[in-house]
């Protein structure tokens, strides 16, 4: 009786790791869909997305060459035409991905920052490596409320979005092909080192271009931007000792333009339009609404 117990609780495990994956199925920007390829089954069908093998699962070595655009097969083949400021939409497969559903507080829950960054191509991005890009962090949510534990974070705003996540590019870019690294980092793990990745690549074409802000903004390549050592990569989500001024979101700060007299008003809407999504959840209290960059 107690191995038959036991089976059916490793099985049962199991089976929620199976099902705790996920990946983005397609992208959305300004209202046209593009499809990305199935990691289960990838083809020679081009997309913009960057096609990748091996199926759902998370990458946990951030030393890997697999931390920059998930396991890819080849670079995308296709570009996303966007414009500065368009709007974009990651859609995962969220059924699996988040079997709490709404709630956001179930055990398997994959609690976590979402951070996505822009890396501009040398060329045609078609043609680009992964680990040779140069990224700049461009967006970000943490966690933007610590109560109830283990807190509201940026991938259980997906889960409360329906399984999108939307943002929106910087009003200021130049005219060009840029690969747009979209990542959730689950932490529901953490504390037994075991921080997952889901890192997701589409290539875009920006057209009717401005400022270039991103030139001289600090630049990550992946591996690289990620510290294997950095103590926000093993974090205890559900002991209580986590306070969101204690928690900083890897990859470094997002880089904001500096605001000039004839932009500041295009800069600020930038960043007011940037942090819809999160506020949109963050409940009224201000300290909730600091930490999702509302208040």
């Amino acid at each position: 009786m107690f191995a038959k117990s036991t089976l059916l609780l490793v099985a049962a495990a199991q089976l929620s790791a199976v099902y705790a994956h996920g990946f983005v199925k397609q992208v959305t920007i300004d209202g046209k869909v593009f499809v990305g390829p199935n990691p289960f089954n990838p083809n020679d069908q081009p997309t913009a997305l960057w096609p990748y093998s091996g199926g759902n699962g998370p990458i946990n070595d951030v030393k890997s060459s697999d931390i920059a655009c998930n396991k890819v097969i080849r670079p995308g083949q296709l570009v996303a035409e966007a414009k500065p400021g368009s709007t974009v939409v990651f859609d995962w497969n969220g059924s699996s991905f988040w079997p709490a559903g709404d709630a956001g507080t179930g055990p398997n829950n994959h609690h976590g920052p979402v951070m996505n960054y822009l890396a501009r191509c040398p060329g045609r991005c078609a043609d680009a490596k992964a680990t040779e890009l140069e990224f700049v962090k461009i967006q970000q949510v943490g966690r933007v409320e610590a109560a109830p534990i283990p807190g509201v974070w940026g991938s259980d705003l997906i889960t409360k979005a329906g399984s999108t996540f939307t943002f929106q590019l910087p009003n200021q870019l130049a005219d060009g092909e840029y690969v747009l690294k979209h990542d959730i980092l689950a932490l529901h793990n953490a504390q037994n080192n075991d921080a997952q990745f889901y890192p997701t690549c589409t290539n875009i074409k920006i057209v009717g271009g401005n400022t270039d802000s991103i030139a001289s903004a600090p630049k990550v390549k992946f591996p690289g931007g990620y510290q294997a050592e950095d103590p926000n990569l093993h974090v205890n989500l559900f002991d209580g000792s986590l306070s969101n001024k204690d928690y900083v979101v890897p990859g470094g700060p997002v880089f904001t333009p500096k605001k000039k007299r004839d932009d500041a008003d295009l800069t600020l809407g930038m960043k007011k339009r940037r942090n819809d999504f999160a506020c949109r959840f963050a409940r009224s209290t201000t300290a909730a609404r600091r930490a999702a960059g509302c208040a």
